[in-house]
């Protein structure tokens, strides 16, 4: 995806609704067992992407892109900057969180807590933002 970026994404995930969706879960799947190859994609080119078609697009890329990180193991979780930005240029902010908060996983009898928390305190960054339905959300 580093070489040609717009090509690998318009391969992976251009054409029909069910062709995004089938190259979403195929890159689900790569980032389960290497690093997210969503990283590599200058972030100009993947909104430039996103923007040909949006409604569709940007939530489909909030759901395999990186959305937080820690500086530290002991650090608190923070949001990408492309995870800002892209919340920041999508039609549909209200789909766009609720496809990073899939991509917190599930919460189950004896899940880590700390995980939990970290990723509640995420969102908790977005209760006074200016779209009322993302605050809401």
């Amino acid at each position: 995806m580093a070489s040609q970026p717009r090509a690998a994404l318009d391969g992976l995930c251009g054409g029909s609704p069910e062709e995004l969706v089938a190259g979403v879960r195929i890159l689900e799947s790569i980032r389960e067992f290497r690093q997210n190859p969503t990283d590599r994609v200058p972030e100009e080119e993947l909104f430039s992407w996103c923007d040909q078609e949006p409604a569709a697009r940007y939530p489909a890329i909030a759901r395999v892109i990186t959305i937080a990180t820690r500086k530290t193991d002991a650090a608190p979780m923070e949001w990408t900057p492309v995870a800002r930005h892209l919340l920041d240029r999508a039609p549909d902010r209200v789909a766009v969180l609720g496809q990073y908060v899939r991509q917190f996983g599930h919460i189950w009898p004896g899940a880590e807590l700390n995980a939990v928390e970290s990723n509640v305190r995420l969102l908790d960054e977005y209760k006074t933002h200016d779209d009322s339905a993302v605050a809401t959300f």
